[in-house]
């Protein structure tokens, strides 16, 4: 990464400034250091704007959505990208797979549930990302999605699909190599239910692994 990092920053400063170039940038750290990735981000977003490309738009809101769930910090500005991720998704419903889906409606599942809970809102997202899920998508994304379900369903107290999910979970852990940053995430989210639940011990040792991984990868977790 940090030499891709270096690449991008010698590049001409017409190239750089590529909406594509920008979010490349961004897009590289985002999952470990999202304060360091938002600049480029914002800058991508607003080149986008200006261009009318919709899609390339609601790409760039979501990475930015979904680096608040990694940082999991101050999440008031999630205000501001659900309005403009659902207004986006107004204008084009479509999408160009169902892996590609699944990580829009993550994020919004996530700024849904932390924000603006919405329940007629929150239902239709809920149950798309379970359908979502049940589709053929890669291990990331499906475990990215299923931690966001997860925290959505011990925020409304439902114990017994928290654990049907948090099963889902450990499963695609346990038999998937999912990336350091999605894994140490993963972690924490089956913490945070494993406390929910009464599982002091469990939850103990979940959080501990993950802030190790944190440690190991260089990933900075808020627990």
């Amino acid at each position: 990464v940090a030499r891709d990092l270096a690449a991008i920053g010698g590049l001409p400063a017409d190239v750089a400034a590529d909406p594509w170039i920008l979010f490349w940038s961004g897009a590289a750290v985002t999952r470990a250091a999202p304060t360091q990735a938002r600049p480029a981000f914002e800058s991508a977003f607003q080149e986008f704007a200006r261009r009318g490309d919709v899609r390339a738009r609601r790409t760039v809101c979501t990475e930015i959505m979904l680096g608040y769930m990694h940082e999991f910090a101050n999440i008031t500005p999630l205000d501001e990208w659900l309005a403009q991720l659902q207004q986006l998704l107004a204008l084009d419903p479509s999408f160009p797979s169902a892996a590609a889906e699944l990580q829009v409606r993550t994020a919004e599942l996530f700024a849904l549930s932390f924000r603006q809970p919405r329940p007629h809102e929150l239902d239709d997202c809920v149950a798309r990302v379970q359908e979502l899920l049940a589709a053929d998508v890669p291990a990331d994304i499906a475990a990215l999605a299923a931690g966001s379900l997860l925290m959505h369903l011990y925020l409304v107290a439902d114990l017994n699909a928290c654990a049907r999910v948090g099963a889902r979970i450990r499963a695609l852990h346990e038999g998937e190599h999912l990336s350091p940053v999605t894994h140490a995430l993963g972690l924490l989210q089956l913490g945070h239910a494993a406390i929910r639940s009464g599982d002091t011990s469990g939850a103990l040792e979940l959080l501990n692994h993950a802030l190790q991984t944190g440690v190991q990868h260089a990933i900075g977790l808020s627990t």
